[in-house]
């Protein structure tokens, strides 16, 4: 039985081995192969004839440097050698140092390559790769070449997309080739925000079934405080008007921006919001009366959504290509209280005013008004200052003091600030008679009376006993003015009244009658009011008072506007 005796058994060697019953005279050169040489030696060992033998193996034996020089041959032969030097190469990514060793030594082999690189074979070694990207992920490169990093760690919100012809790489989710089920565009799925999906169905969308909890479908608030023009972002939305000033919005226009049949945005209005007028770009139908009541389709007119109190709503669903349907109202509710207040308006007589809207001197009035609105002439308050309602606090009956916060239109409120004036004041004043002054006034939506609808309006107002005329008025859109009371006699000192304004039939025909709890009619009022405004477009509701003589005053004590829609 051969023994058998190696040094290395790492890498593809040489091999020399004597034959049985020859004898080993010399050693004979080691033979390369694969770039590295063969170092053997020899050991005793009880073969079949008892003899040494050189040959390779896998056990690694301990030898001195006298049996590595020095080998007697044996088996039938005879003859000895020397070996004075012991060498090793390594080759690719392996290196060894400490050869050659001819008397006593230890050979140290080391890896050698690129820090953060990896190992492969190119076809003849072992050898190290470039450094690899820190977390990136790593690409074959084929056959003989060395892998690398993809050049792209990727972010929070892409995803790795494969690619058939080349490497992969990192970007957003592509909507119209990613998918093919419910996720896909076909079935209207377009986007998806802030990790939660936005589902978007299209007139092709359809679905055989569905399951599960898919959570709330809110109508998304897009808040706007000033102008704005509808588009297809809006479609489905509640665009919501914040600011406190009115605001000019543009509709819907098929041209401009093409919204899909069925398509439906909401103009809301804040309590506190200014009322919104929209100029449509489509043409707009008002819900609840034939398109013979809006002659011209209601194109190129307006439609107006009311601010404060009532938070107006108005939503219009496309019909047609270039129509659209539009239902309105003046509140949440079917039927709405447009303006009740009883902060007083006082058309007050003639009298003087000093620095800072000081007002003396005024015809004593019934009552002390802690906060009302006063109607001042032009100049009254000093040079160059409008006329208008002004916010006013009475220190008496015949004097006060105004400021600079005005009353326009809507829901009347007291300033939590009163701005006061910092004025010269002009003297006397004598107060506007012969005309009627518009005080406190509404809207009413565009259709929102339907074709049968009722406006019922009421509120009382206190006078001065004196024989000259003294009248209160009420006037919708371009009816003119229409009496509601007329005082005329030293026994009357306070009004009240209760009236109706009712469509027949039509947005644009009107009768306005009504009841008086004291007073008398404006000559020419008495009996029914015959009216032809067309509601379906908005209009205005206003109270207006008069003055003959300059010397007497009108007090508005308290008011109200309320509508009872009916198609």
């Amino acid at each position: 039985m051969k023994r058998w005796l190696a040094l290395l058994a790492l890498l593809p060697l040489a091999c020399f081995a004597q034959s049985p019953g020859v004898g080993l005279t010399s050693l004979p050169a080691a033979q390369p192969l694969g770039g590295t040489e063969l170092i053997f030696g020899w050991q005793p060992g009880t073969g079949g004839s008892g003899a040494t033998a050189c040959v390779l193996g896998w056990c690694p034996v301990s030898i001195t440097p006298a049996q590595i020089k020095t080998f007697t041959g044996g088996g039938g032969g005879g003859g000895s050698g020397t070996v004075t030097s012991v060498a090793f190469n390594g080759s690719g990514a392996l290196s060894v140092s400490g050869g050659p060793i001819t008397t006593s030594g230890t050979f140290a082999a080391s890896w050698t390559g690129n820090t953060g690189g990896i190992y492969y074979f190119n076809g003849t070694n072992l050898v190290s790769s470039n450094a690899l990207a820190s977390n990136a992920i790593v690409l074959g490169n084929g056959s003989g070449n060395a892998p690398f990093s993809l050049g792209s760690l990727g972010t929070t919100t892409t995803v790795l997309h494969g690619n058939a012809s080349g490497g992969p790489s990192f970007g957003p989710v592509n909507y119209a080739s990613d998918g093919t089920g419910i996720g896909s565009p076909a079935n209207g799925f377009t986007g998806v925000n802030n990790g939660s999906f936005t589902l978007t169905l299209n007139q092709s969308s359809s679905f055989s079934s569905l399951t599960g909890n898919i959570g709330t479908l809110e109508v998304q608030q897009n808040a706007v405080s000033g102008t704005h023009t509808f588009s297809l972002s809006d479609n489905g939305t509640q665009v919501y008007h914040t600011g406190a000033g009115a605001a000019a919005w543009t509709g819907p226009t098929n041209s401009v921006d093409t919204l899909p049949l069925g398509a439906v945005v909401t103009a809301l209005n804040a309590p506190a919001g200014g009322a919104i007028t929209i100029t449509p770009g489509d043409t707009l139908y008002v819900a609840g009366t034939s398109i013979t009541a809006c002659p011209s389709g209601c194109t190129g007119t307006t439609l107006t959504v009311p601010g404060s109190p009532a938070a107006g709503m108005l939503t219009m669903l496309k019909t047609g290509t270039t129509t659209w349907t539009v239902v309105s109202s003046g509140s949440a509710s079917g039927n709405a209280t447009l303006m009740q207040s009883g902060i007083p308006f006082i058309l007050s007589s003639s009298g003087s005013v000093g620095n800072n809207c000081a007002i003396t001197g005024l015809t004593a009035m019934q009552h002390t008004y802690p906060s009302a609105y006063i109607w001042m002439p032009t100049s009254a308050v000093a040079s160059g200052v409008a006329a208008g309602w002004y916010y006013y606090v009475a220190s008496s009956a015949t004097a006060g003091t105004c400021y600079s916060n005005t009353y326009t239109s809507g829901q009347p409120e007291i300033p939590a600030s009163p701005t006061a004036f910092s004025t010269t004041g002009p003297g006397a004043f004598t107060q506007t008679t012969g005309s009627v002054i518009l005080g406190p006034q509404v809207s009413v939506p565009a259709g929102s009376l339907g074709v049968n609808g009722e406006l019922q309006f009421d509120g009382d107002a206190t006078v001065d006993s004196t024989n000259n005329g003294k009248q209160v008025f009420y006037a919708l859109g371009g009816s003119g003015n229409i009496g509601l009371a007329y005082f005329a006699t030293t026994a009357t000192t306070d009004f009240g009244w209760l009236q109706r304004l009712r469509n027949r039939g039509s947005a644009a025909v009107q009768v306005s009658v009504g009841a008086a709890n004291q007073g008398e009619p404006a000559s020419g009022t008495a009996g029914p009011n015959y009216l032809t405004v067309n509601t379906a477009n908005a209009q205005t509701f206003a109270y207006g008072m008069q003055l003959t003589t300059a010397t007497d005053y009108i007090v508005m004590e308290s008011y109200s506007v309320k509508e009872f829609p009916n198609n």
